[in-house]
């Protein structure tokens, strides 16, 4: 299929999004329909009100429109012209309290009305509408001259509750805001107890306002009451050695009491494999009860099936037909060893792998792994039999960012463009460096993935070598219904007797799912250096599904400055619970032939 095609494919994407687009306009309608029994009811019994606002932001706006949407149910489902004007006073009355809570106490608001008749294409029936047009001018906003905070009890002198107060939301000479208000009390309340002050109560909270100099005072005053610690920790009846299950908590006994670390601790817990639910109930209660400021803690766990197993079967333009057989073993020792053992069979790749876990002194963020694979790879480009250990360190290092230090040995025995096969023996460290943040980890609309990984060659080596690569993906939110999704890499590597001595399955590929779509899988390459780019366009069409067009672009080969392999289409994505499904129409439009292909897979986007 030639190229033109895939323009036109990517024409009427657009087409249908700036339609998506333009539907999101700033008007708000409210429709109240009197029941009608029969076909031939005219339209016009039953008139829509159509509201439009204009100087105000978006967050004032959809205030106003809100209070708008009740005052018209006090109306009932008829509207009278006599009594437009009635709603048309009220309304005015309602848009003026919605701008309260944004320090505006004095607009001016004037309106336009009509009534208009326009014919339904659905039923061919005439429609009446009534429109009103609000135009809102603010006016002078009220000031918060003095904002007096105060700590009363135990806590008055607790640091961070006195930085809080130095750098609240509620700064002199900026615009009162209800919603800095309550955010000042919602922080002062909330670090108060993370700091242990769990009977905290605000005993003064007032604004005053004076609407003729359009100022306003706030007086706030936090009584902390006691401070409170942590109690012995009891975990109730589970497989696991209790000494094992320590090691998770983030806190001794008589810390300071915080709800955030037994969040955290409930987090981790729940994040581990181990565990099919996690419950944590403190005993606040007895804390208070007992005058003893110490808050007894018992964990309840459900652990998961000590053996499970897992069998698949699918196609995939990657692969081909596959099928994959796995087993994890959660319970081989009471202290969280454990083993996961896979079976992958495909037309590109076949093997087992392998992979013991033991935990580490912080089993949340801390592990040692053992792993060992057998398998085959086969390319475009070649073939190779591979035969592999490892043994390595992983750890969370805080802000999103994990670490995976591995020592690796390595036999390969390969053969490339269907050459004699020559064989390879490397011992190799290799360090892995990853950050993941996303806003959903199933269905990201925000989020950012980076990974800089190196190995290089262990001086007993017989090749010396050194493979460096830095890849990253970002999902930018352009709206509230579409976004941009950025893919780039980067790798390079030196080997000495790179042609006898270096391992197919090493060197750099690229082309298929996520590299260059409309290429078969790995059916560039195999190469030193490798680059490749991607920009996505998703818009949402209806529900879970979304569409856009996309272009790749990249290579793998032995030359830095290979020209770029280029792949154009157009992407539709069902999001399911377990993950999106991606199918790409996609044209490999810088090969000769500009072959057409659909390509599909399933995971998340990070």
């Amino acid at each position: 299929m030639k190229l033109p095609f895939i323009k036109y494919l990517a024409a009427l994407t657009l087409c249908a999004l700036a339609g998506c687009l333009i539907a999101n306009s700033s008007y708000a309608k409210t429709k109240e329909q009197s029941k009608q029994n029969t076909p031939e009811a005219s339209a016009s019994d039953t008139p829509e009100i159509i509201y439009k606002i204009t100087g105000l932001n978006q967050e004032q706006r959809d205030n106003s429109l809100e209070r708008l949407k009740i005052m018209r149910k006090q109306f009932g489902n008829q509207l009278e012209a006599s009594e437009a004007e009635d709603l048309i006073t009220e309304t005015t009355k309602e848009i003026a309290l919605a701008l309260q809570p944004y320090g505006y106490f004095h607009p001016e608001i004037t309106h336009t009305f009509e009534l208009r008749t326009s014919t339904s294409l659905l039923t061919k029936q005439p429609k009446e509408s009534w429109v009103i047009h609000y135009t809102v001018k603010l006016g002078p906003a009220v000031l918060i001259k003095q904002a007096n905070i105060q700590l009363a009890g135990s806590g008055k002198n607790n640091a961070k509750l006195l930085a809080l107060v130095k750098n609240n939301p509620l700064q002199i000479n900026t615009n009162f805001t209800s919603k800095a208000y309550n955010a000042t009390q919602s922080l002062l309340f909330n670090t108060a107890n993370n700091q242990g002050y769990l009977e905290a109560k605000m005993t003064q909270h007032k604004i005053q306002i004076n609407l003729e100099k359009n100022e306003a005072t706030i007086l706030l005053t936090l009584e902390t009451g006691p401070r409170f610690h942590y109690g012995p920790v009891t975990f109730a009846k589970t497989p696991y050695d209790t000494n094992f299950l320590k090691r998770f908590i983030n806190f001794n006994q008589a810390d300071v009491y915080s709800p955030e670390a037994l969040q955290d601790l409930q987090q981790d817990l729940t994040n581990t494999k181990y565990f099919s639910s996690v419950i944590i109930s403190p005993d606040i209660n007895h804390a208070k009860e007992s005058n003893n400021d110490q808050v007894p803690i018992t964990i309840k766990t459900q652990a998961v099936k000590s053996q499970q197993y897992k069998f698949g079967v699918g196609y995939g333009t990657n692969t081909g037909p596959r099928t994959s057989i796995g087993v994890d073993l959660f319970r081989i020792t009471d202290t969280g060893q454990h083993l996961t053992a896979l079976l992958n069979i495909s037309e590109v790749a076949t093997g087992i792998t392998t992979k013991y876990f033991i935990p580490g002194k912080r089993p949340a963020t801390s592990q040692y792994t053992v792993g060992a694979y057998i398998g085959q790879f086969k390319p475009d480009a070649g073939d190779s039999y591979i035969n592999r250990l490892s043994t390595g360190y992983d750890t969370a290092l805080g802000n999103y960012w994990y670490s995976s230090t591995n020592l690796n040995f390595q036999h390969e025995k390969f053969s490339i463009d269907d050459a004699p096969y020559k064989s390879a023996d490397l011992i190799y460290p290799s360090f892995r460096f990853s950050r993941l943040k996303a806003d959903n980890p199933i269905n990201p609309n925000d989020g950012t993935s980076l990974v800089s990984e190196t190995s290089f060659s262990a001086p007993a080596t017989a090749t010396d070598f050194v493979k460096s690569e830095l890849g990253g993906k970002f999902i930018c939110p352009t709206s509230a219904y579409n976004f941009l999704l950025l893919r780039a890499k980067i790798g390079a590597l030196y080997a000495r007797d790179y042609e006898n001595k270096f391992p197919l399955s090493m060197r750099y590929f690229a082309g298929g799912i996520g590299s260059i779509r409309g290429y078969t899988f790995q059916s560039i390459g195999p190469g030193k250096y490798t680059k490749i780019a991607s920009l996505e366009f998703e818009q949402k069409i209806a529900g879970n599904f979304y569409a856009g067009p996309f272009v790749d672009a990249g290579t793998a080969s032995d030359n830095m400055n290979e020209s770029l392999q280029r792949g154009l289409g157009l992407a539709l994505v069902y999001r399911t619970s377990v993950g999106p499904i991606n199918f790409n129409i996609a044209q490999a439009n810088t090969d000769p032939n500009k072959p057409l292909s659909i390509q599909f897979s399933f995971g998340a986007n990070l």
